[in-house]
């Protein structure tokens, strides 16, 4: 059987095998990573409305249920998928480089990259949106909202009115 697999360039180490990852790659890494990305951005949005909540000495049934999620109340992720896959391609669209990977370290995948972007500098800079926040809020249903539909559908808009991405 022949192998698949590319040849080391010369002066490159075993690690070659790990520096062709073509944008198809990383959309598939961008998609298996989806749930726990969205999962993290809810429970950070969670984590800001209570923050907020403790501090206006806000409680009762809706605030303590919000405790919940995440802990010992599921996160159901699927409606912000198209929001978050807006995010994907925008990232894909700004900051993917074909050639950026042929002589970089494991550390500088693209998958790797996208992993730091989105905990290090892109939650945070979403989360800076209070609309942001209660629209994720909103569309998993963790907060009142008679259209979480439309929560969504305001986060996938916002998504892609921004005329760019924070940079790296």
């Amino acid at each position: 059987m022949k192998d698949v697999n590319p040849q080391p360039l010369h002066g490159q180490t075993q690690n070659a095998k790990f520096q062709y990852m073509c944008i198809e790659e990383l959309r598939r890494a961008q998609r298996e990573g989806m749930v726990s990305n969205v999962a993290h951005v809810v429970t950070a949005a969670r984590r800001k409305y209570l923050n907020a909540a403790n501090l206006l000495q806000l409680g009762g049934a809706a605030i303590e249920r919000l405790r919940t999620l995440g802990i010992s109340a599921p996160i159901d992720a699927w409606p912000l998928f198209a929001s978050f896959t807006v995010l994907s391609e925008r990232y894909i669209e700004h900051f993917y480089l074909r050639q950026q990977d042929l002589f970089a370290s494991p550390a500088d995948q693209p998958d790797e990259k996208w992993g730091r972007y989105f905990y290090y500098v892109l939650m945070p800079h979403l989360l800076r949106n209070d609309d942001v926040t209660l629209n994720t809020l909103r569309a998993v249903r963790a907060i009142a909202c008679s259209r979480p539909d439309k929560a969504a559908e305001a986060l996938a808009h916002h998504f892609t009115s921004q005329p760019g991405l924070p940079r790296i």
